[in-house]
């Protein structure tokens, strides 16, 4: 019995003088002799290679090849070809991972230095559907982070030139623009509809992730906040069914904040300002790659976490989400702080 495999996207071959090499995320297998240097190199140049069963079955066993069909460019265009090997590193079949990413539906609701940034790496991976929320124009003084715009665009809508700069990046992805302040949940609840995630990156009103909450908890959908301020960031958790309460978390941090931090509290989620570049774009590709881990593996490591990342120095702390005692009631309400 025979069986065809191919290297999988995440492997590599090597052809040495003696031997062929198979490199897995994971593990390295050695092919002994020339039968064993043939195989390497035929895998290697992106062959299908009919191979023993036996042989055939270690080799996906270790996750080095695969019997699965290769995906086509029909199916998947060049621009995702070589993260398809990320993917199978995450799951077992990165051509599946890739096609939930293609159905996904996202919001972003502040496309500015996070926003903007969590939007353009989304679509670069192909996700499905993108739905950019915010009500401000391009200024000058958004050009040194949020690095879809540049000085043509001062004074037009973010969400225009958003929706033009991902038509232009990945024509594949549905993309729309929402031009409005969401400051009640009624509107809240207009602009998420149908999204599988809301990823929120504004600063306003204050009391923004309540209103989210209500919103996207009572419609099913996930939401995810970042945000960042002068020595660190944070991402997360992710609130809604199967993830956090965000009223249960809020109480739950803020109940726990140093005394000397106190006071500092009552000013986060007020715009800086100021803001910097590189720790925008830090914070917002810790965000786009847990949105995108969630979507392929339906679970994320901020399902039940927030974590804060610090960038001078650099450290990674972590708050941990608490189970829910208030069984989404509005009387848990506290008040909404970013930070």
């Amino acid at each position: 019995m025979t069986l065809r495999i191919r290297l999988r996207a995440s492997s590599f071959a090597r052809v040495n003088p003696t031997h062929g090499v198979l490199m897995s995320p994971t593990k390295v297998v050695r092919l002994s002799g020339e039968t064993g240097r043939t195989l390497a190199g035929r895998l290697d140049a992106g062959e299908w290679v009919e191979v023993p069963d036996e042989t055939a079955r270690a080799l996906i066993e270790v996750g080095a090849c695969t019997d699965a069909p290769a995906p086509t460019p029909e199916e998947f265009p060049d621009q995702v070809a070589r993260q398809l090997g990320y993917l199978e590193a995450l799951v077992p079949d990165g051509n599946e991972a890739q096609r939930r990413i293609s159905h996904h539906r996202v919001g972003v609701l502040g496309v500015g230095g996070i926003g903007a940034n969590v939007a353009m790496m989304l679509a670069a991976a192909g996700i499905g559907h993108l739905r950019l929320i915010d009500f401000d124009v391009v200024a000058a003084h958004n050009l040194n982070r949020q690095l879809a715009f540049d000085s043509g665009d001062i004074g037009r809508p973010k969400v225009e030139v958003m929706c033009e700069r991902v038509g232009r990046l990945a024509p594949a992805v549905a993309v729309e623009g929402v031009h409005r302040r969401l400051n009640s949940s009624a509107a809240a609840g207009a602009a998420v509809d149908d999204l599988d995630v809301l990823v929120v990156a504004a600063d306003e009103p204050p009391d923004l992730m309540s209103i989210v909450f209500e919103a996207t908890g009572s419609r099913g959908v996930l939401a995810v906040r970042g945000a960042v301020g002068y020595e660190s960031g944070y991402i997360g958790p992710f609130v809604g069914v199967d993830a956090s309460c965000w009223r249960c978390f809020e109480r739950h941090r803020l109940d726990r904040l140093p005394t000397e931090q106190s006071d500092l509290a009552s000013l986060e989620g007020t715009p800086g300002t100021w803001s910097f570049g590189p720790t925008n774009v830090m914070i917002a590709s810790a965000l786009a790659h847990e949105v995108l881990v969630r979507a392929v593996r339906g679970t994320s490591q901020v399902d039940a976490q927030r974590l804060v990342l610090g960038s001078d120095p650099f450290v990674i702390s972590r708050v941990d989400s608490p189970e829910c005692t208030c069984d989404g009631s509005k009387e848990c309400v506290v008040e909404d702080r970013a930070g």
